[in-house]
């Protein structure tokens, strides 16, 4: 693989089960791993960048998987860039491929399965930092959960332009050393876009409070 996202800040390339588990048990908690095939092996990699509320990666295990996460406590913007991608919450069923992502929310139970060449962008926000930045746009308390539809379309509407106009280019800022987002006030400038972002393009239980 010539080329991925971030890059410039690897966490794991691994031909081993457990490695990778234990590397992405730091990153994102639980997340078990099991080969469909375990005699075909694995080539893991994962890129990664923790900057204050957002975590942002680059997943892909070069073997047909499946995880099981669970219930969640966090917010997870899941971005395909190359093969098929399944996500089961509960009894719904998620069919995902590049120019889609899906978006999963505090208390979505999670199994999900990953083809060979399946490589998914991340980015995570902690259920209390997004809700008191929703609560910030609101000016007011929320008063119920903030939770979004999981399928989201990056190849039209609003979602393309969160995908354009936000998403790729943070990415691209993300793999620079230095630069903006050494700084710890422009990191929170680029957090808040993606935040809010997010919230404006994609359908969630505050679309129509914001507007």
């Amino acid at each position: 693989m010539s080329s991925t996202p971030l890059d410039r800040f690897p966490l794991l390339r691994s031909a081993d089960v457990e490695h990778t588990r234990e590397v992405i048990y730091h990153f994102v908690h639980r997340h078990p791993i099991d080969l469909v095939r375990p005699d075909d092996g694995l080539d893991a990699y994962i890129n990664g960048r923790r900057l204050d509320r957002i975590g942002a990666a680059y997943l892909s295990f070069g073997a047909e998987a499946r995880t099981t996460p669970g219930e969640l406590d966090f917010y997870l913007l899941q971005v395909v860039l190359s093969g098929s991608y399944t996500v089961w919450l509960g009894d719904r069923e998620i069919g995902a491929r590049p120019g889609s992502a899906v978006v999963l929310s505090p208390g979505d139970d999670v199994r999900t399965w990953w083809s060979a060449d399946c490589g998914l962008l991340c980015f995570k926000v902690g259920a209390a930092d997004y809700q008191e930045h929703l609560a910030g746009l609101l000016a007011r308390p929320m008063r119920e959960r903030l939770r979004f539809e999981p399928e989201m379309d990056l190849l039209s509407g609003s979602g393309r332009d969160l995908n354009v106009g936000i998403i790729r280019p943070l990415t691209q800022r993300l793999n620079q050393v230095f630069g903006l987002v050494a700084h710890s006030v422009l990191v929170q400038q680029l957090e808040d876009t993606l935040l809010t972002g997010l919230l404006l393009a994609q359908p969630n239980t505050y679309s129509s409070a914001l507007g």
